[in-house]
């Protein structure tokens, strides 16, 4: 159970950086969130700092897939890289195989290249098709998946499986040259 603080915190912070009504981060919550899979940060007051919430799924081809969602700062202290750190505090405990984004809008997509290493998805991906919940930005042409590979082996032997060839390309390339199906 996420505690009640962190709730009243996360619906908070979520209105103030997306607009979202409490109703839809309830129904998020209610639906994706568990105590392992989200990373919340409070300032030296006990407000609302930075978050960034990470669900888990399964690619048909059996990798595990985080889904880097809602990363948000309190407006005070963007600038300072918390955002970093709160991500960089995903990779290292998220477990996942594979970390897919979707920047919204359009303009952060060289802030998480540049950052943190994705690379934007030759194709759309489907992680999202069966769960009646939009994970998105709302307007699906827009989504725009962007992919970083935490662990290359598995990820390379993923597309061996799914493709039948072992691609010869560098980890960045990976995705670019042989999408996963999620």
């Amino acid at each position: 159970m996420i505690p009640s603080d962190d709730i009243a915190g996360i619906i908070e912070l979520w209105h103030d950086a997306f607009g979202d009504e409490p109703e839809f981060v309830e129904d998020y919550m209610h639906r994706f969130a568990t105590p392992d899979n989200y990373i919340f940060e409070r300032d030296e007051r006990h407000k609302p700092l930075a978050m960034v919430h990470f669900p888990i799924f399964r690619s048909q081809s059996g990798l595990s897939v985080a889904y880097l969602y809602a990363l948000a700062v309190a407006a005070g202290h963007r600038g300072n890289g918390v955002a970093v750190k709160v991500v960089n505090r995903l990779f290292g405990c998220c477990g996942a195989d594979v970390v897919v984004t979707i920047p919204f809008p359009h303009s952060l997509q060289p802030w998480y290249a540049s950052r943190f290493g994705f690379a934007l998805a030759s194709k759309p991906v489907s992680v999202l098709a069966n769960l009646d919940f939009d994970l998105g930005s709302g307007i699906p042409s827009d989504d725009v998946f962007m992919v970083k590979v935490l662990r290359a082996d598995r990820y390379r032997q993923a597309c061996i499986s799914q493709y039948g060839i072992a691609p010869e390309c560098n980890d960045d390339e990976l995705y670019q040259k042989f999408p996963i199906s999620l």
